[in-house]
């Protein structure tokens, strides 16, 4: 199969994933499927099928496929899509994070929390936020963070890798966003306390806790205080029960599933 790719800007270790998966960079001048993943006016698809993934109201629009893997679903008014592929059934994951699913959690002491935030300048302020109050809560930590922020001494520092799966498959808790993350780390079962960085996380964050497959943070500059966090990460128990629950959820096998259905519709 032939595939044609924007270029990802800023993100060499992705690039070298596609690279691994014999993906050119460029645009397909006849493309027989055109995939659309962005919240902007997409170009119309001429010929080809076009598949959109949305999240819940961000980034809609009419396609012969629609993918929506999140947790929450909104209501969708009738605008001729044919093809409603809706839920965390139909995640797009990664082979590394399916290959990463673990059935049993560590149970270390001191708690081995990750974090991954993106490394964006939004990220920064909520990840010096998370870690006063890991530091303040008085439970004993070992806290690395996966980007390229500046962090206190007494916390671990690791660039973006592609490897990052493996690494929360590891921890005893992961400290993630409310956005593919959260559905990342349902897929592996790691034990998640999640925070709502941006609007469109809201509703995925909202139902997450709902199903009780991830413990909420808050939101930033509203973090949860230092009691109630020491309480949560104290709480072994808990945090194995949603961690197990939010590895039934969100089996990994949506890529396939998604695929499936385009082969399908193509012949």
């Amino acid at each position: 199969m032939d595939v044609g790719i924007e270029p990802p800007v800023g993100v060499d270790w992705l690039r070298t994933e596609f690279a691994a998966l014999g993906v050119e960079f460029g645009q397909l001048t006849q493309p027989d499927v055109m995939l659309v993943d962005n919240y902007t006016d997409a170009p119309a698809p001429g010929s080809a099928l076009r598949v959109n993934i949305e999240d819940g109201t961000f980034g809609r629009r009419r396609a012969d496929i629609v993918v929506d893997p999140n947790l929450a679903s909104s209501p969708r008014p009738a605008d001729g899509s044919p093809i409603l592929l809706r839920g965390p059934e139909y995640a797009l994951l990664r082979r590394k994070v399916r290959s990463a699913r673990r059935g049993t959690k560590p149970t270390g002491i001191p708690l081995k929390v990750a974090i991954t935030l993106g490394g964006s300048a939004l990220a920064a302020p909520v990840v010096a936020e998370l870690l006063d109050r890991l530091a303040d809560s008085g439970v004993p930590l070992h806290c690395t963070v996966f980007g390229e922020l500046d962090c206190p001494d007494w916390v671990r520092v690791r660039p973006p890798t592609p490897d990052l799966p493996v690494r929360l498959a590891a921890a005893d808790l992961v400290c993630a966003g409310a956005g593919i993350t959260l559905l990342e780390g349902c897929c592996i079962g790691a034990p998640l306390a999640i925070i709502c960085l941006v609007d469109n996380q809201e509703a995925g964050y909202q139902r997450a806790i709902e199903l009780g497959l991830a413990a909420g943070l808050g939101h930033p500059g509203e973090l949860l205080p230092a009691e109630t966090l020491a309480e949560t990460l104290s709480d072994r128990t808990g945090l194995a029960e949603r961690a197990a629950r939010a590895r039934s959820t969100v089996d990994g096998a949506g890529t396939g599933r998604v695929l499936d259905t385009i082969e399908k519709q193509l012949h």
